[in-house]
């Protein structure tokens, strides 16, 4: 039972607490997804696993710990399969697949593939499931090309000099931040983000190259101000989603980080953050406004009150609390 005992300490990247632990193989059959159909492991005493599982609209993401399996499992969506520590293996008896800390696995839904994970040592993933419709309409958007995944595929998490998996990381670690508050997340755009990270995950060769097109900077140079402060005034209480900005000022995702970083000096995101904090700022000044510093802070889509104080001193040089102590002596 060591192994169970090593295996409980390790931490998930997210949901700690809340998740769900399973030492029998025919419990683990019944309750995880994607579903199994048949599991073994090499010595079903020491069988283990543990994971932690969110939903924002339609992007799933899995956080998982297990002792060796084999499995055969039935996936129901497109997903990326990524080893943290140790490896999985897709092997049939024409093609072998491996995900491991570099390399990860797309993979179709499908009726059934199988399964393992890595023999002496264990196995930390994470999983995200995605639906390609909302996928290739992202990266049309983005002026990417379709993306048909009919087949497992390989993927590279370090290209050049981008660092694919620190950026997956990343994005994963706001679950944390707000608690696993699905709300909190949807309004940070979460979903949009983890859409926008995998379509230049999978073409990587197209959103590496900096360069906007013609068709970009001739777009910017017409009314681009007025269209951006348009959508934003529409906007402003609602999630953060870059691709939809994107398609409103028809740019291509280059084209709308140039025009940003030329405008404004800060990336898209940043910059529709910024536009949040000039409001929350106007709320506080103003004498009408009865809402707590806590309340704009979430209507806005902060994660936290702590959170919006940050930022909120790094764009103003001021905390809110003393933009409201201002006002209310003045």
């Amino acid at each position: 039972m060591v192994l169970h005992k090593n295996l409980l300490q390790q931490p998930l990247l997210f949901g700690n607490e809340e998740s769900q632990t399973f030492t029998n193989l025919t419990a683990l059959v019944d309750n995880i997804e994607p579903h199994v159909t048949s599991v073994s492991s090499r010595n079903e005493q020491e069988c283990f696993y543990k994971y932690s599982q969110i939903k924002v609209n339609d992007i799933k993401v899995t956080s998982e710990l297990l002792s060796y399996f084999e499995v055969g499992a039935v996936v129901n969506s497109h997903s990326l399969l990524i080893a943290l520590d140790g490896h999985y293996e897709i092997k049939t008896k024409k093609t072998s697949h491996q995900a491991y800390k570099a390399h990860g696995l797309i993979i179709p839904p499908t009726s059934e593939i199988p399964l393992s994970s890595s023999r002496n040592e264990m196995t930390s993933g994470l999983v995200i499931n995605f639906d390609l419709e909302h996928l290739n309409k992202t990266s049309l958007i983005m002026r990417g090309e379709p993306i048909d995944r009919t087949s497992i595929q390989p993927i590279s998490l370090q290209i050049n000099q981008v660092d694919f998996l620190h950026l997956l990381l990343a994005l994963v670690a706001q679950i944390n931040g707000v608690n696993g508050n699905t709300q909190l997340l949807a309004l940070n755009g979460f979903d949009d983000q983890c859409y926008r990270l995998l379509v230049m995950m999978m073409q990587p060769e197209f959103f590496l190259n900096a360069k906007p097109t013609q068709q970009d900077e001739v777009i910017i140079s017409k009314d681009f101000i007025k269209m951006i402060e348009n959508y934003l005034e529409q906007q402003v209480h609602r999630p953060i989603n870059v691709t939809q900005l994107q398609e409103y000022l028809g740019l291509s995702a280059r084209g709308l980080q140039y025009a940003t970083n030329k405008y404004f000096g800060c990336s898209p995101r940043q910059y529709l953050n910024n536009k949040k904090l000039d409001l929350a700022y106007e709320l506080l000044r103003d004498i009408n406004n009865q809402k707590t510093i806590l309340e704009i802070s979430s209507d806005l889509g902060f994660s936290s009150q702590s959170r919006f104080t940050t930022f909120f001193v790094k764009r103003f040089g001021l905390k809110p609390s003393e933009i409201v102590k201002k006002r209310v002596i003045g």
